[in-house]
């Protein structure tokens, strides 16, 4: 029994080819943001605890400054890391009620989450509130 050398050449072009891609897949999973990368990023950058963020939003135990601060945080998250206000938002409401997040935002990154609704869904800007968007 003969075995053809372009047979065994092409196969293993195939295994490099296969192996590559799964290198690369595992590779954009691991830069893929999710939930715990998120969080994780909160308290390594900003100094942000998922028990912080919980009594902040979920207890409404907040001073106007703690809000602000956190949508500031909000936002540099989207100018720094990339991470849009709704992918935020999706990951806070994991745990916590999304009406209380809606409320601990501010206006200004209400406006910043309307413009990337109005971008991805082809929603109209001029809504007056963000709650018009969930009627």
């Amino acid at each position: 029994m003969s075995i053809d050398t372009d047979t065994i050449m092409i196969e293993t072009e195939i295994i490099k080819n296969e192996c590559r891609e799964f290198q690369r897949t595992e590779e954009d999973l691991h830069l893929e943001l999710d939930s715990s990368r998120f969080f994780f990023i909160l308290e390594k950058d900003f100094n942000y605890s998922y028990k912080t963020i919980s009594r902040l939003i979920q207890g409404s135990c907040y001073t106007p400054n703690e809000q602000h601060e956190f949508n500031i945080t909000l936002r540099r998250l989207k100018m720094l890391y990339n991470i849009d206000i709704m992918d935020s938002i999706l990951y806070l409401e994991d745990t916590i009620m999304l009406s209380n997040i809606l409320k601990f935002i501010d206006d200004e990154t209400e406006w910043m989450l309307k413009e990337e609704l109005s971008a991805k869904f082809c929603i109209d800007v001029d809504v007056k509130t963000i709650f018009d968007f969930m009627s």
